[in-house]
């Protein structure tokens, strides 16, 4: 059985000045007693960090699957109480995401989706009279049957919801982006996701900053700004392989520049022009090569040159590779002139170009075929 929305009734504005204050007293503490290089490189790191982030949640596309109030709270807003509502929104692959939204934001959702659909559930007015813990529930219980209905998925509803400046939701039918991250890189993304959704709690805080002054004013300010700067320098780099994973780089042209005998099988160079990141190289084995092709025949029905198909423990000549080199250029290039085609090459860990089919009138959608396969050479 689901747990009951719990409404809070009391709000804490003496508490936010208070954590106002406590934020005040640590910089001033580091900014009198610290190294000033050290201040500097927290604050420059800091503000990259925070960059970072912002950027690869706006890379992000995800897609809801259910949303429901689970809370409310009382709160102040310009000198007046109002209502906020603690919204979970379960999403396709990005986990369980969190927001506070105060009732004008789903009045205003409600009458840009009733213009799609007036037979949806009506939302409570703005204007709370009473701040019961009764009178909340109720509210807590028509918005949940607003939100039951939006997300249903015969009425094909299209629209957002904002979970963070850098993050908005969405439902819709349609399908959502491929994602260029690998599976560690994308449970990655979704903590961070989780991290700056999470729900914050002002008494947590006003703990939390009370003893990072009081670490800061007893201890070594010096030792303690050196190991805030190591781990930010830690987050930063991880956050700009992340950002990286998530680049779409685009295929100009492919060709095969060279081949090789290997340890095991023969292998080749492919050279790569792209829109944005010049000219990449890798080297893939033969074997690789007739695999795109079999998925691309497979997936997109396209006629494609032939690949001779790779034989076991068979003697590859000079005169074999060269042939072959000849069979993948022309398998090349047919992929980058068909316009129904598409497929992507993974360079590195942090790195794969794509080619993309050509839009046309029908609208169908084609899925990608790639190849994540790598040699342990390096280009």
């Amino acid at each position: 059985m689901p747990s009951q929305p719990r409404v809070t009734l009391t709000d804490s504005p003496v508490l936010e000045a208070k954590n106002a204050t406590l934020r005040t007293a640590i910089e001033a503490h580091v900014a009198w007693h610290g190294d000033a290089a050290l201040v500097l490189a927290r604050d420059r790191l800091t503000h990259q960090r925070d960059g970072l982030r912002a950027q690869l949640a706006r890379a992000q596309d995800v897609r809801l699957v259910t949303a429901s109030v689970v809370g409310c709270r009382k709160s102040v807003r310009d000198g007046r109480h109002c209502a906020e509502y603690h919204i979970e929104v379960v999403t396709e692959t990005h986990g369980t995401l969190h927001v506070w939204h105060n009732g004008a934001k789903f009045s205003s959702l409600a009458t840009l989706l009733k213009v799609q659909d007036p037979s949806l559930p009506s939302v409570p007015g703005t204007d709370v009279r009473r701040f019961t813990e009764a009178a909340l529930r109720e509210r807590i219980v028509l918005l949940n049957a607003f939100l039951t209905a939006i997300v249903d998925q015969t009425k094909d509803l299209r629209w957002g919801i904002l979970v963070h400046e850098d993050l908005r939701v969405f439902h819709s039918s349609a399908k959502a982006r491929s994602s260029t991250l690998s599976p560690a890189q994308q449970r990655r993304v979704n903590e961070l996701l989780a991290d700056m959704t999470a729900e914050r709690d002002v008494h947590d805080e006003f703990k939390w900053l009370r003893a990072r002054l009081g670490s800061y004013t007893d201890g070594d300010t010096n030792a303690l700004l050196a190991a805030e700067t190591s781990r930010l320098a830690q987050e930063v780099e991880e956050l700009q392989s992340l950002v990286a994973a998530t680049e779409r780089v685009s295929l100009l042209s492919a060709r095969v520049v060279e081949g090789r005998k290997g340890p095991a099988t023969d292998e080749y160079k492919l050279e790569v022009q792209t829109a944005t990141r010049g000219t990449l190289y890798v080297w893939h084995r033969y074997s690789t090569y007739c695999g795109l092709r079999t998925l691309l025949v497979s997936k997109a029905k396209a006629n494609l040159p032939p690949l001779p198909a790779p034989r076991l423990f068979s003697l590859v000549t000079d005169s074999i590779i060269a042939d072959r080199v000849s069979k993948l250029n022309a398998f090349f290039e047919a992929t980058q002139t068909h316009d129904e085609v598409q497929w992507g090459i993974r360079i590195d860990d942090k790195t794969t170009v794509y080619k993309h089919r050509k839009r046309s009138c029908s609208g169908d959608r084609i899925s990608f075929a790639s190849t994540s396969a790598s040699s342990d050479d390096e280009a």
